[in-house]
């Protein structure tokens, strides 16, 4: 019995010490001084101010230029039911933080290179003024997982890295 007891106390020390040299062998997440590519597509809409499109892509370029400060060009590109192609450019800036995988970004600025001809599609990305978005994230190699907090799929995105 007391062979069992030491084989299992040796056991469960071993593995302790394992996961122990993994989390402090795993470096910690750096955003800074990286870029990321994402991509997002959305079709079918159903609300009235949207459904003249077929469809609405977002390229959207993050840039971490410090331990704290972003900065986001997006670019918006409609297709209407005509197929007609329609874009809009906006550059967001902000502050952000980053513990373990849990990032916060909160959008201090909306500035618009180019307008939308839909003035509801630029009052949307207005909102982002003020607002704080909080990520889940994983980095994989060259791909940056964004996973929003509070379950929100339209705030999800996977990135390339730039």
């Amino acid at each position: 019995m007391r062979k069992a007891k030491l084989a299992i106390f040796v056991c469960i020390s071993v593995i302790g010490g394992l996961i122990l040299a993994i989390v402090l062998l795993t470096p910690p997440l750096v955003l800074r001084g990286s870029q990321w590519a994402c991509n997002l597509k959305q079709m079918g809409f159903v609300t009235p101010s949207y459904a003249q499109y077929s469809e609405l892509n977002e390229f959207m370029l993050y840039s971490f230029s410090s331990d704290e400060d972003f900065f986001v060009s997006d670019r918006i590109q409609t297709l209407n039911q005509q197929g007609e192609v329609e874009t809009a450019e906006v550059v967001f800036v902000g502050k952000y933080t980053l513990n373990d995988n849990q990032l916060e970004m909160v959008f201090n600025e909306v500035n618009f290179r180019h307008k939308h001809p839909n003035e509801m599609i630029n009052r949307n990305q207005q909102l982002y003024k003020g607002f704080t978005i909080q990520y889940e994230i994983e980095l994989d190699g060259d791909f940056l997982y964004l996973y929003s907090s509070n379950n929100s799929e339209e705030f999800n995105h996977i990135c390339t890295k730039r």
